[in-house]
Formats: structure tokens, C-alpha cells, sequence
């Protein structure tokens, strides 16, 4: 297997990543909408919750956005909350 991490180009883009609360049952993160319009990105996502696991762990999920974007709105179960990227 030749696998190679794709280099990351710090100047175009940021990094931004949902962390889901560490538990016994088993989480995955699902992106369900993605958009993008002007400066603003909107993360629409659900926490899968799973069967019951023998240690604690948490879900983690990143992704590059362009620094033209400065604000990105994160939503799920009917909540939103917005970070301003600087």
C-alpha cells in the first residue's frame, strides 16, 4: 500500500472539527448538509449514537474550509453554534 496524507496548504485553508462527548456507546459523526455562500459555512450534522462499548471514547471529524470563509455555523438537533474564524 502506497497511502500518502495529502499536504495542507495553511494559507488557503483553515482547519475545523466537530468532537463528540466521550462515552460508553459507540458515536459517529455524520455530515448531513454542507454549504457554503459568501463568507459563511453552514455544518449541518448528527451524533449516531451505537451500542454499548467496554472503554469510553468520542467521535472526531475535521475538515479544511477556506480561509475566504469567516464564519461557520455548526447545527444539530436544532441547535446552532456559530464561531467567527479570525
Amino acid at each position: 500500500m502506497d497511502n500518502k496524507v495529502t499536504a495542507l496548504d495553511f494559507d488557503k485553508f483553515n482547519i475545523a472539527g466537530i468532537l463528540v462527548k466521550p462515552s460508553k456507546k459507540v458515536k459517529k459523526i455524520k455530515i448531513e448538509n454542507y454549504t457554503s455562500e459568501g463568507v459563511k459555512t453552514i455544518v449541518g450534522f448528527a451524533n449516531e449514537v451505537g451500542e454499548e462499548q467496554t472503554f469510553t471514547s468520542g467521535a472526531l471529524m475535521l475538515f479544511k474550509i477556506p480561509k475566504s470563509r469567516t464564519s461557520i455555523d455548526f447545527v444539530s438537533e436544532g441547535v446552532i453554534v456559530n464561531v467567527e474564524v479570525k
